[in-house]
Parts: C-alpha cells; sequence; structure tokens
C-alpha cells in the first residue's frame, strides 16, 4: 500500500510519495516512472513557486495551461509523455483523494498517425562500418565492439543492454536470458557465435575486475554499471564517428533494424514480438513498412504523364 499525502506537505514529499505508487502499485519501469517523475515535478512547479502545495491549486485551468506549455515545445514523442505523465499523477491525486474522480479526463488526446512514417534503420554495410569504427584495438573498443553486436544481433532496448548480467548468459545451450523490464516479461534470445566471441573478448580482455554481475561496467575502478543513457550515448558517439545520421541515433535504430531485416526474412509479426519483447502486436504492426519486397510487388505503376 503506498502511503498519503498530508495537504501542506513539500514538494518533494508529493513526488516521494507518487514514486512510491508509481514503483509498488503500477510497477512502472524505472525508464517511464523517472519520465513521470520528472514531468510531476515540473506539474507541481507550474503550481507553486513556494515548494508548498494545497489541494485549491489543482483547478481545471491551471492543468490545462501546464499540459499545453509543457507539451509545446517538445517534438515527435514528447507532447504525448507530458499528457500521459500528466493523467498518470491526476489518476494518483485521485486515488489520495485530493482531486475528484475523472479529473484526467479534463486533458485532450493528442491525436497523430499511427506509424505515419518508415522507422529509421541501417543496411548492412552501415552496421559494419559501425563495427569497424568500434573495434578500434583498445580496451574501450573491444567493449563498444561487443555492445553495438549485442545490440545488432538481439535488438536490445538500451536498458536491457545496462541490466544483462553474467548470470543471464547461458554459453552451453547458446542463449541469453533477457530480464523482465518495460514489458515485465521475460525472454530468451540466441546466442550466435559471433556475438558469443566478441562478449567473451569483452570479458577476458577488457572488462575490469568487478564486484558487480551487470556485464557492461565503466572503464575505470571500481567499475560501476552503465546506466542505459550512458550506454546510449556511446552507441550514438560511435554511429556519428562512422559518418551516420538519423533522426533517432541511438540503441533503437539497430532494434529498427534487426525487425526491418526479420520482416523482409519472411518473419511473422509474433515472431518479431517475442525477439523484441513486445507487449501488444500493435506495437510491432509499424514494422510491416519495412517489408519492401513484398510492397513493391504490390505498389500500383506511377502513373507518367
Amino acid at each position: 500500500m503506498t502511503k498519503h499525502i498530508l495537504i501542506g506537505e513539500s514538494r518533494e514529499s508529493w513526488l516521494s510519495t507518487y514514486e512510491n505508487y508509481l514503483t509498488k502499485v503500477l510497477g512502472v519501469a524505472p525508464a517511464t516512472r523517472t519520465s513521470y517523475l520528472l514531468i510531476a515535478g515540473r506539474f507541481l512547479n507550474h503550481l507553486s513557486r513556494d515548494g508548498n502545495i494545497d489541494r485549491s491549486m489543482f483547478t481545471t485551468s491551471a492543468i490545462i495551461e501546464f499540459v499545453a506549455a509543457d507539451a509545446a515545445p517538445r517534438k515527435g514523442q514528447g507532447p504525448g509523455t507530458t499528457i500521459a505523465a500528466t493523467r498518470s499523477f491526476l489518476r494518483f491525486l485521485i486515488s489520495q483523494g485530493i482531486v475528484s474522480s475523472h479529473v484526467e479526463t479534463i486533458i485532450p488526446h493528442m491525436w497523430r498517425p499511427r506509424h505515419a512514417a518508415l522507422p529509421d534503420r541501417l543496411n548492412e554495410s552501415e552496421i559494419k562500418k559501425v563495427l569497424q569504427f568500434a573495434d578500434d584495438g583498445t580496451k574501450k573498443g573491444i567493449r563498444n565492439f561487443a555492445l553495438v553486436l549485442l545490440f545488432a544481433r538481439l535488438g536490445l532496448r538500451a536498458d536491457e543492454a545496462a541490466r544483462l548480467s553474467l548470470d543471464d548468459i547461458d554459453w552451453v545451450n547458446g542463449h541469453i536470458l533477457i530480464r523482465a523490464g518495460k514489458t515485465r516479461r521475460e525472454r530468451k534470445l540466441p546466442l550466435s557465435q559471433d556475438l558469443a566471441e566478441a562478449l567473451l573478448r569483452y570479458l577476458r580482455r577488457s572488462r575490469g575486475r568487478s564486484k558487480y554481475r551487470e556485464v557492461f561496467v565503466q572503464a575505470d575502478a571500481p567499475y560501476h554499471p552503465y546506466k542505459a543513457g550512458s550506454i546510449g550515448k556511446i552507441v550514438t558517439r560511435l554511429l556519428n564517428r562512422a559518418g551516420i545520421f538519423r533522426s533517432s541515433c541511438g540503441p533503437h535504430l539497430f532494434r529498427h533494424t534487426l525487425a526491418s531485416s526479420m520482416v523482409n526474412h519472411g518473419a511473422t509479426f509474433k515472431e518479431i514480438a517475442d525477439v523484441l519483447g513486445h507487449q501488444a502486436l500493435m506495437t510491432t504492426a509499424v514494422y510491416a513498412k519495412l517489408d519492401l519486397n513484398t510492397l513493391a510487388k504490390i505498389a500500383l505503376p506511377w502513373p507518367r504523364g
């Protein structure tokens, strides 16, 4: 059970109680929890400048004004995140008896066409180029090569790579266990020969002796595990060094690339969803547009005039 807020408590107390609610009641993923807490913090700042909050501040106009102001400068998925996070915080306030039921419905839905554009992806030569830039012969290069190959072969999320433990690698049976995270689902993925060799090379020649069980640890003592954001930055820098720039230039680019390759080799949506760890097939449906071979066969001829 989550504790309750006392009216007049500080902003920090409200956020602490909300974090407890997100973690213990809803069980949201760490990345989502962090994002929602940041937006809830901005929401409370918008309502009160002196740090103390009371129920009279949660007016319809104040809520709508915050959502409009916070969402306006954001691009891509940003406005949608503001809306989702604010709704979540309002539902939390309802559970606390701070605001009336269904107050979250005053926030308008932001319409946007689902899957309007093709996801960015890499071609085979670009993947080879990134791997070449990654493997520069140094200890960091050995780590970077293993990290990029992990994303290219398995399409992991950055947080999944960060949480990957030495205990999750089954060298005998040739698979890697991806622990429950964003979708709260575990899955086993195949450990290919080249990926196994890259990981062993990293563990034997590059990874420092660490008390932590996470596979990827920082290059310098005390060898703390990398956070998802740091891993994302490593991959983005490698892509940029290789002269590859996309609107989404990080680990997710390899994820989209793997899905594209699977579609074009005849994989079903269910098979792709199982590999990528999607909870809903609708999330996987975007990759239907990446079956370029099939689309080319059914496309109407371009009229000549």
